[in-house]
């Protein structure tokens, strides 16, 4: 198998993509699976399964028949749609994460009242479970994430490549997720934090090629291309944090120690101090890293550069 570095430029861009939309599809639809299962899991657990409870449905009417069956029925087309999306790689799987979450967030929002609006008339009392709306509430927020997910994947154009050239760059991205960062060969790990109710720390892989960082997140479900020229205009901050141009607005994303180095080298950025103290400080520093700073005209960089060498391993 060639090697990852060899496949990943430019042009295997559209492979890239394709991959990384068959990995958002997959993702979505283990989505689904997961809540699908949970949602009929917890109808059964509630007593909606009770022969007893059903026969009494066709007595009370509409409304009951939707407080006892709609959580069936949003769990079976939530497992419906995961099994479209496994048998098919459609990206439309995502949109209907997103519209499947968006449904049973709301559910789990309005259950309790409509509970209480139906059940009351026969002189039940319920108490509202904020438990279950607070779930709804998070939900939401995930279903907005998948459709505004969608939203990106649709835009991205396909490729038409043969499985076989899938395959082999799936193949290709596994090994680069495995391979650790290395300055002379252009490898680079990296994070970007996504933010939301609940903030994600999404780690990628990448490879320094030609004119272009291409980076796959570590579920192989997103990618980056980075121009060089982009980062070598970027803003570099404390602890690998740098602010570069994309294709679609600024991205922020964090270098590991040793993809710092590699990254300034390759698009011609002087490395700083505080490039070297964060090699240090993590424990990534060797010596045949460092050595070429040592003899740095700027104090502050030998100084780090002395610091780092103490603490390098060979």
């Amino acid at each position: 198998m060639a090697e990852a570095q060899v496949q990943f430029n430019r042009d295997a861009l559209p492979v890239v993509r394709d991959v990384a939309r068959e990995g958002a599809v997959v993702g979505s639809a283990k989505s689904l699976l997961i809540w699908g299962l949970i949602n009929l899991g917890a109808w059964v657990v509630m007593g909606g399964a009770d022969p007893e409870l059903m026969a009494a449905v066709a007595e009370v009417g509409l409304g009951m028949a939707v407080l006892i069956y709609g959580l069936l029925v949003i769990a079976v087309a939530m497992l419906v749609v995961a099994a479209v999306g496994f048998a098919t790689r459609d990206e439309r799987t995502v949109l209907g994460d997103g519209i499947m979450l968006g449904i049973v967030g709301l559910w789990n929002l309005g259950s309790d009242f409509l509970a209480l609006a139906i059940l009351g008339k026969y002189g039940y009392e319920l108490e509202l479970n904020p438990r279950w709306m607070l779930l709804g509430v998070f939900q939401l927020g995930w279903a907005y994430r998948d459709l505004m997910r969608y939203k990106q994947i649709s835009a991205w154009p396909r490729s038409e490549l043969p499985s076989d050239s899938l395959r082999e760059m799936r193949e290709a991205i596994k090994e680069l997720h495995r391979a650790p960062a290395d300055v002379a060969m252009g490898r680079v790990k990296a994070s970007r934090t996504v933010k939301g109710l609940r903030s994600q720390t999404v780690p990628y892989s990448g490879q320094l090629a030609g004119d272009c960082a291409i980076l796959v997140s570590n579920r192989s479900d997103d990618f980056l291309c980075l121009e060089k020229a982009d980062l070598a205009m970027a803003v570099y901050k404390p602890k690998g944090v740098t602010e570069v141009a994309t294709e679609s607005g600024q991205a922020t994303v964090q270098w590991s120690a040793v993809s710092l180095l590699a990254v300034k080298a390759w698009c011609g950025v002087p490395v700083a101090a505080e490039d070297l103290d964060y090699l240090r400080t993590s424990g990534s520093a060797t010596k045949a890293l460092v050595e070429q700073y040592l003899t740095s005209p700027d104090p502050k960089l030998r100084e780090a550069a002395e610091k780092a060498h103490k603490k390098a391993k060979q």
